[in-house]
C-alpha cells in the first residue's frame, strides 16, 4: 500500500500546513463518501477495508481510521497477509490521533522536534497540550500487540520481515508515543512531564510495556531515527 508519512522529513511542512485542509482533497467516491460520514460499513472483505484504509492514510482522516480499525483488527486473527498487516498498523497508528497531534506540534512550535528529537523545554506546555487527545483503543492496543507477539526485536530475521512489509521506526516510534501518552493519564501524570522524561509511570502496566515492545522494534530497524530517540526519552 502505498503511504503518505505525515513525519517524513521531505513532507513535514507540507503536513503540518495542509492537516487541518486535507479533507479538500477527497477525490474517488469511495473518499467523497468517507468525507460525509466518518463510518465504514460492517462485514468489510480485507480488500475493501484496505483500499478504505490507503484512503485513510493517504488523506490523514484520523476519524475514518478509528472507524475502520475494529474490522482491521479483526483481519489479524489468523494469517494475515503482509498486505494486511501493514494496512492495519497504518490504521492503528493514525487512529491514535498520534500524527494528527504531531502535525499540530509542527505548525505551533516548528520542525527542530524532528530534525533534533527533542523538544524546546519553552515548548513543552504547548506539546502538552496538544497531546492530550491522543489514545489507544482496544482494537490499536491488539494491533501494536499483533507486532510485539509476531515480530521479535532480537531475531534479525523479524526484523527484516517487517521492514519489508513497509512498517518502518516511525511508525513504531509513533505507536510507543501514543502508548506513553495514554499511560500518563492512566496514572494521572500531567503530559509536560512525560515530555521533559520526569513522569513517574507504571512500568508494569500493559500501555507502558507495549510502548516498550514498540520502541524495541523501532530501534532495530532504525536506531538513530529521531523520534525513535524522542519516544525513547519519554520512558
Amino acid at each position: 500500500m502505498k503511504r503518505t508519512r505525515i513525519l517524513a522529513a521531505a513532507a513535514v511542512v507540507l503536513a503540518a500546513l495542509t492537516l487541518a485542509s486535507c479533507q479538500d482533497f477527497f477525490t474517488s467516491s469511495l473518499a467523497g463518501w468517507a468525507q460525509r460520514d466518518p463510518t465504514v460499513p460492517s462485514g468489510l472483505t480485507a480488500d475493501q477495508a484496505m483500499t478504505i484504509a490507503n484512503q485513510a492514510v493517504a488523506n490523514r482522516d484520523t476519524g475514518l481510521a478509528q472507524a475502520l480499525l475494529p474490522q482491521m483488527a479483526d483481519f489479524l486473527v489468523g494469517t494475515p497477509s503482509d498486505a494486511l498487516v501493514e494496512a492495519a498498523v497504518d490504521t492503528a497508528v493514525l487512529a491514535t490521533g498520534i500524527g494528527e497531534a504531531f502535525g499540530e506540534v509542527l505548525a505551533a512550535v516548528g520542525t527542530s522536534i524532528i530534525e533534533t528529537g527533542t523538544i524546546d523545554p519553552a515548548d513543552y506546555d504547548t506539546v502538552a497540550a496538544i497531546l492530550g487527545s491522543v489514545g489507544v483503543s482496544a482494537d490499536g492496543f491488539d494491533v501494536f500487540t499483533f507486532l510485539a507477539t509476531n515480530y521479535d526485536d532480537a531475531v534479525p530475521a523479524d526484523v527484516t520481515a517487517l521492514a519489508a512489509l513497509g512498517v518502518t521506526a516511525e511508525d513504531l516510534a509513533l505507536a510507543a508515543a501514543a502508548l506513553l501518552v495514554q499511560q500518563a493519564t492512566v496514572d494521572g501524570a500531567t503530559l509536560d512531564t512525560l515530555i521533559d522524561g520526569t513522569a513517574s509511570l507504571t512500568t508494569t502496566d500493559p500501555d507502558y510495556q507495549l510502548a516498550l515492545s514498540m520502541l524495541d522494534l523501532a530501534t532495530a530497524l532504525d536506531p538513530t531515527n529521531d523520534l525513535v530517540s524522542l519516544a525513547n526519552g519519554w520512558l
